[in-house]
């Protein structure tokens, strides 16, 4: 008769147990689509050993996108290792190369097509006109304030056929460096003209990394409508 009380009681015991284990059983969050309120718009290139203080508050505003994203990222405000490791893994994620750990004009790009939003579009590619009777002859600016590595810009003109956008050169102060393409419209129709960004094929020091060419980003895109 003890024996069998003893045996109840560690059977009792257990079904007690069970449901503490599984209520602390440990989760691992795996990234997500960020909520609206995570996604601060970004303009500090931001790199290891940087603050708050010398950022208008914009490292907290990377950290808690990072966090949003399911990573382990407390937010302090100060840019250290965790989020430094953190940044390198979204680069990854987002094939933008090469993968430094600090934000530049390419991973802001990354975190703004992330949060649903055009990056740079207005400021960095633009047309015009952006309607008219065909043939339509349409010119493209390229800003170069965007960052951009200009050799590796193109434009995807929406019908088919593409283009390099050519340099401006500027002799006299003050200078707006900028790029051009110009473009002719045969046939009716409503085109997404979109400036694309070839990355770097990138391989880490002391690794082997399969020669495959990233692909390409969209980093504007304009609408033409030909009537």
């Amino acid at each position: 008769m003890k024996k069998i009380t003893a045996v109840l009681g560690v059977l009792g015991l257990l079904a007690f147990a069970v449901p503490v284990f599984a209520q602390y059983a440990p989760t691992y969050p795996y990234p997500t689509p960020a909520p609206a309120h995570s996604c601060s718009s970004l303009s500090y290139n931001l790199y290891r050993g940087l603050s708050d203080y010398y950022t208008g508050g914009q490292v907290s505003q990377l950290q808690q996108f990072l966090s949003a994203r399911g990573y382990y990222q407390p937010v302090t405000g100060y840019y250290g290792a965790i989020t430094w490791s953190n940044v390198a893994q979204f680069q990854r994620q987002q094939a933008v190369y090469p993968i430094t750990g600090g934000v530049g004009p390419l991973t802001r790009a990354a975190i703004a097509r992330v949060c649903g939003g055009a990056p740079n579009n207005s400021a960095l590619f633009s047309a015009y006109p952006t309607s008219g009777q065909a043939p339509l002859a349409v010119a493209f600016s390229v800003n170069s304030v965007g960052g951009y590595e200009t050799s590796r810009l193109s434009i995807d003109f929406g019908d088919g056929q593409t283009g390099t956008p050519q340099t401006i050169y500027c002799f006299a102060a003050p200078c707006n460096p900028a790029m051009t393409a110009s473009h002719t419209y045969a046939a009716p129709g409503t085109y997404t003209a979109r400036l694309m960004y070839q990355p770097p094929f990138y391989c880490p020091p002391g690794l082997y990394c399969a020669q495959v060419m990233p692909a390409p980003q969209v980093v504007g895109s304009v609408t033409i409508t030909v009537q």
